[in-house]
């Protein structure tokens, strides 16, 4: 006679092999090397730049463009926008959770062309799927959400 596990048994068996192949440390890569959003009241878009591969379960410091559009009061040679000013948020939308840390702004610097370079510091991400970073600039009510995916 043939043993045949139970259902609960099989299940369980399926589940520790997943939980075996995913590896808590395993690398993560974006499909590409930049992620860009419009903001929606259109006054700005950004440009998320990832510092190279990432892994899970770290953190991370990552470069971010903010490009005022023509009409923006962003593009005023006068304005001066300081890390305070810009709030960072994110997560997994179809996960409904957000990002398992609270990244911040430590940088602004402003470059020749009118564009905000930023540092983000303090993302971390604890699973490969698709993800929204969130660039809210409150003191203009506008805000950009720039979606990508992390694959093993």
């Amino acid at each position: 006679m043939t043993y045949i596990p139970s259902k609960f048994v099989r299940a369980c068996l399926a589940f520790t092999i997943l939980l075996l192949s995913i590896g808590a440390g395993q690398t993560a890569f974006a499909e590409i090397n930049s992620y860009k959003a419009r903001s929606g009241n259109n006054r700005f878009s950004v440009e998320v730049i990832p510092a190279g591969k990432t892994e899970l379960n770290r953190l991370y410091s990552w470069q971010a463009k903010i490009i005022p559009s023509a009409s923006s009061v962003l593009a005023s040679a006068d304005y001066v926008l300081k890390p305070g000013d810009i709030k960072i948020s994110g997560g997994m939308p179809a996960h409904g959770h957000g990002l398992p840390t609270r990244p911040r702004v430590t940088h602004v610097s402003r470059t020749s062309n009118g564009e905000f370079l930023l540092t983000i510091e303090g993302l971390k991400f604890q699973m490969w799927g698709d993800w929204v970073l969130v660039i809210a600039l409150p003191g203009i009510s506008d805000k950009a959400e720039a979606s990508f995916n992390l694959a093993p």
